[in-house]
């Protein structure tokens, strides 16, 4: 309680001196003045990233410096992580001396997600050099389509975003999944949590996100109906279900060992996948190439398998772990009279370097905030 007491004493203090230097410096302030506040602004929101006030009064100072892109990217920075916290919703959530800054903030940010999506490259570009940004920036033209990013295949149409320079399989092999050891040593305690679930009825929920329910059919078909594909989740966009790594220690013990793939919003999405007997998942296209969809088979009888368009079959082994780039088209099926079961989650692409994994993590974040902020 006394570090947050002393954290809002010296967030009220250094408002009240951004405000009176942004005074000066609209009056006339010196060159001096002027860099004294950036400095301090970007000192600021770089320790305490969740300061909307901060990167409010940022974006303005880089505005009237004529720094277009890095100002629509701190803008979105100040109102999407304000509004994300009730702030800044209305007039009787914006205290009154921001009320003005912040409406202009909000209108400039309409139709402006190039430039924030630009600003948020010019940081990583300075972080990393640009040399080390070259196929994130070419990523990022291609998502605002300012160029053509062309895919390896007819067969691999990503639904939302291509990074270019990317081996493109569609299979890889398990040796380019650096926990593959893992999943294998703890297959056996993995599969009984599994078939403990499965005896216990527990796989209740649709894998098909509720909004796309109505249209079911188009996604999982049986010989007399839409079939059934359940899920048994651990972790879905990035949120953990607690209760679920409560329920299966050792899963939880396997996750918590290795790297996920971790996109704001997005991922982890790791669950235990069952496909019913004489069901299909038909054929669809995954999101992005920027990662990897794994499987570790746990209970798996005959007639089963996943067809990748432009790769061909591959039949599932429990304990074999298998890895694909779901961007191409692909369908799996189960073709017996008994249901089927796997540790289904995501990988980083192995091509991926850790600069560029982090420069995807914030172009992702900033895409889904923006369409956070554009709903509220």
């Amino acid at each position: 309680m006394e570090d947050d007491t002393m954290a809002l004493e010296l967030s009220t203090e250094r408002s009240a001196t951004w405000a009176g230097l942004q005074r000066r410096y609209w009056a006339g302030g010196t060159p001096q003045e002027v860099g004294r506040l950036r400095h301090e602004l970007q000192d600021w929101v770089q320790a305490l990233p969740e300061h909307a006030e901060a990167w409010l009064y940022l974006g303005t100072l880089q505005e009237h410096q004529g720094q277009a892109p890095a100002a629509a990217w701190a803008y979105l920075e100040a109102i999407s992580r304000a509004q994300m916290a009730g702030q800044w919703r209305d007039n009787a959530t914006t205290p009154v001396p921001l009320r003005a800054t912040v409406a202009h903030a909000v209108g400039r940010l309409r139709g402006s997600r190039r430039l924030a999506l630009q600003g948020a490259l010019q940081a990583m570009c300075h972080r990393h050099g640009k040399d080390e940004m070259a196929r994130v920036s070419l990523a990022v033209a291609g998502y605002l389509k300012e160029q053509p990013v062309p895919t390896h295949s007819p067969h691999q149409v990503p639904k939302f975003f291509h990074f270019p320079g990317l081996r493109p399989g569609p299979f890889f092999s398990a040796d380019d999944v650096p926990f593959a050891p893992a999943l294998r040593q703890a297959f056996p305690e993995v599969r009984a949590e599994a078939a403990r679930l499965y005896a216990q009825g527990a796989f209740s929920e649709s894998f098909i996100p509720e909004a796309a329910r109505p249209g079911m059919a188009g996604y999982v078909a049986g010989p007399d109906g839409p079939g059934r594909w359940d899920a048994y989740f651990f972790f879905r966009r990035g949120r953990r279900f607690d209760a679920h790594h409560d329920a299966c220690p050792a899963t939880s013990r396997l996750l918590a060992s290795i790297d996920l793939c971790r996109i704001p919003s997005q991922t982890p999405e790791i669950c235990f996948s069952l496909l019913a007997a004489g069901s299909t998942i038909l054929p669809h296209h995954g999101t992005s190439n920027i990662r990897l969809v794994v499987h570790l088979p746990l209970i798996v009888p005959p007639d089963c398998a996943l067809h990748v368009f432009g790769g061909g079959e591959a039949a599932w082994g429990e304990g074999e772990v298998g890895c694909f780039d779901d961007t191409f088209l692909h369908e799996a099926w189960n073709r017996s009279g008994q249901d089927r079961i796997i540790l289904l989650m995501d990988s980083w692409h192995p091509d991926l370097t850790r600069a560029e994994r982090e420069a995807v993590c914030l172009f992702v974040d900033l895409v889904d905030r923006w369409s956070w902020l554009t709903r509220g």
